[in-house]
């Protein structure tokens, strides 16, 4: 092909000189001035070949390459290596091979593989070569019957010793279909320039389809009907769930225990409190994700489907309304237009966005779970398996008890748009309060943790809606999303305060040295002094004993 495409390139220049306007088929020519491509994606072709491979036998095995050159050969190669780079299957050491287009040299190639890997499972020789070469592909096929041979192209002869028996499948080429395509496309460049409407492409590339023929065994491996449990993921969710107390309950200890300590008091230890509470609550959610009726009852899942949603928003309100509380009292005693009056923010005046917050939630979750709870199903979803044999698969999903009235779509609306307005604001009020500058930098760090559940929002709900039905991929992101605004909050609030607190006492210390080296050294002078005024009075002493 690399000679054709050097061969084809100055003809296409000269073709252009005179404004005569080219297209290729089959082979490319890239780097000349040719309008389109008409022909095989190569990559593509060598991905249909690994897949075929993995359609007749995904168990797995060792498998070697047989190829010729570079250029369309060397990229089906490619495509052969992306296709089964995560299955079982591993290429030997001594592949590919390069039989350079000579046919008998790919059988002899083919005989060097498996003479040099004795328990080699498949052959893919991605060009017709070896086949073009009938009994000496024959007597190969007779003698290795155990070894897998996936060929590409489909000429006649090849379809021929398919018949026979002599092949596991072919994946071709539509050189017909090229053809048409390029006429076709040649016409459409003609009738729009002749309608004044300019090229109607340029550079483009248009791929054929592939024709396989595929040998189906009569012993096809039984239908495996997937039921999408959750399984050993829910370990996963635990060991974060695990992390999140950990760390929410250690934080929280940390503050009851310092409640006092300057920097705890100046920080308020109840929103404090209140964040771990919230992250230990939303982290809470994880359990009854975590069910199926894989291991438990439909009324026990149908319980979790309901608790989940109670944990998560009461969860997120209890420690989301904390951010937003501190946030709004750092912009209301600086945002003050009287900056010289004394103005007095109290922790009941700032729980008050998280009564307002935690009601319309509640009082939409009691409705919720009154009028139209959620129940656990499990519904079917069909396709097809590699031989187009028809399937039903089944996963297990949360669903309204009635669709009447809407079923529990009003109630979701309530609440992802109350508590999404909610974060919005808690943005915009970090966004005032950026440059503001307050002791410990707290309000840096809370504007990156509510900015975190914005993420949170943004990210997760859509991804949750596309994978309505795969269940594993449901809890793992859901999961993950919980786990990571979690850490976001609790290492964002804490840990920075952590490193104050540390600082503190090391400058404490570094005080009551100095304190008590003076003490020490005062002490030390008055007893210097007690000393000369004794020695003073045993001289005076002996003085007046002398005198008389």
């Amino acid at each position: 092909n690399d000679w054709r495409t050097s061969t084809a390139e100055p003809l296409i220049e000269k073709a252009a000189e005179k404004g005569i306007h080219t297209v290729t088929f089959d082979t490319d020519a890239p780097n000349s001035q040719r309008l389109a491509y008409i022909g095989t994606d190569n990559v593509a072709m060598g991905r249909e070949l690994g897949r075929v491979l993995l359609q007749i036998d995904s168990e797995g095995g060792t498998y070697g390459l047989i190829g010729a050159g570079g250029g369309s050969i060397a990229l089906r190669l490619q495509g052969v290596r992306e296709s089964l780079d995560n299955s079982k299957w591993v290429e030997v050491a001594d592949s590919p091979k390069d039989c350079g287009g000579n046919n008998t040299l790919a059988v002899a190639q083919m005989l060097e593989l498996v003479q040099a890997n004795p328990h080699l499972g498949a052959i893919i020789p991605v060009g017709a070569w070896p086949m073009n070469e009938p009994q000496l592909w024959q007597d190969f096929v007779d003698e290795n019957s155990n070894v897998i041979t996936v060929v590409g192209d489909s000429l006649p002869g090849q379809i021929d010793l398919m018949r026979m028996g002599y092949a596991n499948a072919l994946v071709g080429q539509l050189p017909f279909e090229m053809g048409r395509i390029a006429i076709d496309r040649l016409m459409e460049v003609r009738t729009s320039l002749e309608a004044g409407l300019g090229l109607p492409f340029e550079n483009e590339i248009f791929p054929t389809s592939f024709l396989d023929v595929v040998n189906i065994p009569q012993d096809l491996p039984p239908m495996v009907i997937d039921m999408n449990y959750i399984g050993s993921w829910a370990i996963f969710g635990y060991i974060l769930l695990g992390i999140i107390f950990l760390l929410s309950i250690g934080f929280g200890l940390s503050t009851i225990i310092k409640r006092k300590h300057p920097i705890i008091r100046k920080s308020q230890p109840t929103f404090l409190l209140m964040v771990c509470a919230g992250a230990v609550i939303a982290g809470s959610a994880i359990i009854p994700m975590s069910f199926d009726d894989e291991k438990y009852s439909i009324q026990a899942c149908s319980i979790a489907c309901m608790a989940t949603p109670w944990l998560t928003s009461i969860g997120f309100v209890t420690a989301f309304s904390a951010l937003f509380s501190k946030i709004w009292r750092v912009n209301k005693i600086f945002h003050n237009p009287n900056r010289f009056s004394r103005i007095k923010v109290t922790e009941k005046d700032v729980l008050a966005p998280f009564a307002s917050l935690m009601t319309i939630n509640i009082i939409t979750l009691i409705c919720w779970s009154v009028i139209n709870p959620l129940v656990y199903e499990r519904l079917s979803s069909s396709g097809t398996d590699f031989w187009n044999r028809e399937y039903t698969s089944f996963y297990g999903t949360c669903v309204s008890s009635t669709e009447a009235k809407g079923g529990s779509l009003p109630y979701k609306i309530i609440l992802v748009i109350t508590n999404c307005v909610s974060v919005i604001i808690a943005n915009v009020q970090a966004y005032e309060a950026r440059h503001i500058d307050v002791e410990f930098q707290e309000s840096k760090y809370i504007a990156l943790a509510t900015a975190s559940f914005l993420q949170a929002f943004m990210i997760g709900i859509p991804v949750i809606i596309l994978l309505k039905e795969d269940p594993r991929a449901i809890f793992i992101v859901t999961s993950m999303l919980i786990f990571i605004t979690s850490m976001a909050v609790l290492l964002l609030l804490f840990v920075p305060k952590l490193k104050y607190l540390r600082a503190y006492e090391t400058k404490q210390a570094a005080k009551k040295s100095r304190q008590d080296d003076r003490v020490r050294l005062n002490t030390d002078s008055d007893h210097l002094k007690f000393k000369v005024m004794e020695s003073k009075r045993i001289l005076n002493v002996v003085h007046e004993g002398a005198d008389e």
